[in-house]
């Protein structure tokens, strides 16, 4: 009986060449013969694309950037060659240094050859996926793009997003307007690249130039773009222009998006920060944008819940500070990353420092800030971390457990070690005013540490009859 078997159909590019061509670019004398029997076979009709494309790339690889210019301006379809370039460098980054794509643009650029821009787009994002690509080489590709655009106008919405890409938060972002402003005027602009526009502005804090942007993509489709909108929510809570604000979440909110994490973070601390503070509608939007508990504690968006534990104490509304507290720490319990990170969070020391005396460290709360505390492996790096803590284990009489933790932490530098003592030595002080001195000596011990010599003297001052 015959075994049944598969069938396809196959390209001529398949029948001629294989089914893998990628052996091909390593050997660039068999790509040359595989040419030339080709044109003696056929010689009107173009080679195929994967026979181009090898050869292309074997060239480049062998530093013969000519022949590989050559090739690809005098194939009868030369987008369709640089297309497949384009897809071969990607899937092989690692094959090409960032000099022999230049290497090759430049050439290509002074035949004025087709797929300059697609080489450009190649190089730059090559610049960006390699670790090891130098500043200034990233800082000649964006000049190159640059220069490009203003030569060839039109191809400004294709170059902007390497171009942003490209630029870092130091970088001037004039010529990233001069492009947006091109690019508005030459052709089509996707709203994803308004995104990465923004970004930029974003990161070099020029808060007015993303306004000013939003006053017109806000006409567009880029109002419904979670990237574009979000950035501006960022940019008008630094403003502390709060309708602005609530007017980008409104827009995502027709499209049933919510804003970044970033973005959310952002808005709710200047709403936490203003005067006077709004915590319940930070909490409004926190459960509205994470109705599920578990994942608002637990994922990247904790940072919001914590935004809104802050705006609570900053309207002196403890009670409800201490349920969101038992709440985060429920949610938290048995996963160890969670809630390290939740205690790393800047501030987070303010809070454990104030209700330090009114935790119970058997609660869930009491696990978080202090059973936690004792297990992070890198507690040396957060000396105000540690104050609390110490402020903790003394409030809850576990002052010898609390040495204990603090002395496997001896790696502490100097000044974090002043900045340890400094932040814990008033607490310290008002439980034990007599003992404070000596507690603080034991600490300096335990640590193998020097106590700032002003405090030892002020406690000294202080203890004598």
């Amino acid at each position: 009986m015959l075994k049944k078997t598969s069938t396809r159909l196959l390209s001529f590019s398949q029948l001629f060449c294989g089914e893998d061509t990628a052996k091909l670019i390593h050997n660039e004398e068999q790509c040359r013969q595989l040419i030339t029997t080709f044109r003696q076979l056929s010689p009107n009709a173009p080679l195929p694309i994967p026979v181009a494309t090898a050869y292309t790339t074997s060239c480049i690889k062998n530093k013969n950037y000519r022949d590989a210019v050559a090739t690809i301006s005098s194939y009868s379809q030369p987008e369709k060659l640089v297309l497949n370039l384009k897809d071969y460098f990607h899937e092989h980054k690692d094959d090409f240094s960032a000099e022999d794509i230049k290497e090759t643009l430049v050439l290509l650029r002074d035949a004025n050859a087709p797929g300059v821009i697609i080489f450009l787009n190649i190089l730059a994002n090559h610049c960006i996926s390699d670790s090891s690509c130098s500043e200034s080489l990233k800082s000649e590709v964006r000049q190159m793009i640059v220069s490009h655009i203003r030569f060839i106008p039109y191809s400004a919405p294709k170059l902007l997003r390497s171009l942003c890409t490209l630029s870092s938060s130091n970088s001037d972002c004039g010529d990233i307007m001069e492009v947006v402003k091109i690019a508005i005027q030459k052709g089509y602009i996707d709203p994803r690249d308004f995104g990465i526009v923004m970004d930029v502005l974003l990161a070099r804090k020029d808060y007015t130039k993303i306004t000013a942007l939003w006053s017109w993509m806000r006409h567009t489709s880029a109002r419904w773009n979670q990237r574009t909108a979000s950035a501006a929510i960022c940019a008008f809570s630094w403003l502390e222009q709060i309708d602005q604000a609530i007017a980008c979440i409104q827009c995502l909110a027709e499209v049933n998006i919510d804003p970044t994490i970033d973005a959310q973070s952002t808005f709710t601390y200047y709403l936490a920060n203003r005067i006077p503070p709004l915590p319940e509608y930070v909490e409004q939007l926190m459960r509205h944008w994470h109705p599920e508990q578990h994942t608002l504690w637990t994922g990247p968006a904790y940072s919001v819940g914590i935004k809104c534990i802050f705006a609570f104490f900053r309207a002196k509304m403890h009670r409800e500070v201490i349920c969101l507290l038992d709440e985060a720490s429920r949610s938290m319990q048995n996963i160890p990353e969670a809630m390290e990170r939740f205690v790393k969070h800047k501030g987070m020391h303010v809070l454990m420092g104030h209700y330090s005396s009114e935790i119970d460290i058997q609660s869930p709360i009491g696990v978080l800030f202090y059973d936690n505390v004792k297990g992070i492996p890198d507690l040396a790096d957060y000396p105000l971390l540690m104050a609390s803590f110490f402020t903790i284990g003394l409030q809850q009489g576990q002052l010898l457990e609390s040495y204990e933790t603090l002395s496997r932490n001896r790696s502490i530098s100097k000044d974090d070690f002043e900045q340890l003592v400094r932040f814990s030595f008033r607490s310290i002080q008002e439980k034990y005013p007599h003992e404070a001195l000596d507690i603080l000596k034991e600490l300096a011990r335990r640590m193998q540490k020097d106590l700032p010599s002003d405090i030892e003297a002020w406690l000294e001052l202080f203890d004598s009859p």
